[in-house]
């Protein structure tokens, strides 16, 4: 394959995975948003039955990193309008274009294909990057979720093995 068209190719399969990255970071957002949601189920019956107030005020901070994980999640997941590939009619009208062109103009490159071929990775390549940021900007979202998730998971453990330690101890 020549290296014009390997770059070609490449070009075009990166337009298709930031398509498909943005599908994968919705569904890891919905994961983080499932354990969320799983770790809320302990904090907040615990917080109401919890009388030593230091346990109380952890699991407050445990409440407060769940909702602002939710926050970022909510954040990721929010639509976004993504830069697809023009519908097959686009390109019809287009190398119709470009062959009243060329027929035109005697003069010009006759070589519609190469013509027609460059014009499509130069609109992928636009898809790509402004795809790009729109994944970039969800993908830091999903690491702050997951994040403060993490930090939430953490102090809870904490405070739940203190909790069987007390009732061990007393």
């Amino acid at each position: 394959m020549p290296p014009i068209d390997e770059l070609a190719h490449r070009i075009l399969d990166r337009d298709r995975f930031e398509l498909a990255l943005g599908d994968t970071l919705d569904i890891k957002t919905s994961i983080v948003l499932v354990f969320v949601t799983l770790i809320s189920a302990v904090v907040v019956p615990s917080l109401a039955g919890e009388a030593n107030k230091i346990m109380q005020l952890a699991q407050l901070l445990v409440l407060a990193l769940l909702v602002a994980s939710t926050v970022f999640c909510v954040l990721e997941l929010y639509p976004r309008d993504y830069f697809l590939e023009e519908l097959p009619e686009h390109y019809v009208a287009w190398l119709t274009k470009l062959q009243t062109y060329f027929s035109l103009h005697p003069n010009a490159d006759p070589n519609l294909t190469a013509t027609f071929s460059n014009g499509i990775v130069e609109m992928a390549k636009e898809r790509i990057e402004k795809n790009h940021k729109l994944n970039k900007e969800k993908s830091d979202h999903l690491f702050r979720a997951f994040r403060f998730s993490v930090y939430a998971l953490g102090i809870e453990i904490c405070l739940m093995v203190s909790g069987i330690a007390i009732k061990l101890l007393s």
